[in-house]
C-alpha cells in the first residue's frame, strides 16, 4: 500500500511539468517549422525552472510562425527575449520589488526599448508598482526618450505623484507634438525642460547616452 501511495504522489508531482510540456507543443505544432517546436519547448522549459514568465516566448514564437519567419531566426528571437526575461527578474530582484510575472515582462519591454538592467534596478524600485513603473519607462523610451532622461522622468514622477504615472505618456507625446524633441519633451514634463524653441539635447549634466538598438 505504502510503495501505491508514493507512486500516486510521484505522478501527481510529475503532472503539472509534463501537462505544461505537451500543452506548449501542442500550441507550437502546426504553427511553427518543426523542426524548431523541440528548441522553443526546451527554451520554455528552461524559464520555467527560472520561475519566469513563459507565455510571452510562446506568443513570440507563434508571432514568427504566424510572419513565416524561418526557424533560426524564431528561435533566435525567443532566446533573446528569454535572456531579456531574465535579466529583467535579476534586476527586479536586485532592487528589492516583488518579481511579479507582469512585472518582470515590463521589464524586458523596458529592456527591448532601449534601457539596460541597471536602469530596471533603478525604476523596479522607485514606486509600489514596478510593472507600471516599468511599462510606461519602457513606452517613454520607444519614443525616443534617451535613457537618462527616462529614468529621471519616471522615477521622480513615481515618487511625488503615482497617479500621474497613468498619463506621462501622452503628456511626453502632446509636447513632442508641440515640436519638442523627446529628451526635451520628459524635461517639460518633469518641470524643468526648456521650450520647444530652444536647442535639442540633454542637460549639461547628463551625459547622452544612445538608446540600444
Amino acid at each position: 500500500m505504502r510503495t501505491a501511495a508514493v507512486i500516486l504522489t510521484l505522478a501527481v508531482a510529475g503532472a503539472p511539468p509534463l501537462a505544461a510540456q505537451a500543452s506548449t507543443r501542442a500550441r507550437l505544432e502546426g504553427r511553427v517549422p518543426p523542426a524548431i517546436v523541440g528548441v522553443v519547448d526546451s527554451i520554455v522549459t528552461d524559464a520555467t525552472a527560472h520561475a519566469l514568465p513563459v507565455e510571452a516566448l510562446i506568443q513570440k514564437a507563434l508571432e514568427g510562425g504566424a510572419k513565416g519567419a524561418a526557424g533560426d531566426r524564431i528561435v533566435a528571437a525567443v532566446q533573446q527575449l528569454a535572456a531579456r526575461l531574465a535579466t529583467a527578474a535579476d534586476a527586479i530582484g536586485a532592487a528589492g520589488a516583488t518579481r511579479s510575472s507582469v512585472a518582470v515582462e515590463a521589464g524586458a519591454f523596458a529592456l527591448t526599448a532601449g534601457l539596460d538592467r541597471d536602469d530596471v534596478r533603478t525604476l523596479a524600485g522607485a514606486g509600489p508598482d514596478p510593472a507600471i513603473v516599468l511599462r510606461v519607462a519602457g513606452t517613454l523610451s520607444a519614443l525616443g526618450v534617451p535613457p537618462p532622461e527616462t529614468v529621471a522622468l519616471v522615477v521622480s514622477t513615481a515618487q511625488t505623484d503615482v497617479a500621474a504615472l497613468t498619463t506621462l505618456t501622452q503628456t511626453v507625446q502632446a509636447a513632442i507634438v508641440r515640436g519638442a524633441s523627446p529628451a526635451q519633451a520628459a524635461r517639460l514634463a518633469q518641470g524643468g525642460g526648456a521650450s520647444p524653441g530652444q536647442p535639442h539635447g540633454p542637460p549639461p549634466d547628463r551625459p547622452t547616452r544612445r538608446n540600444k538598438q
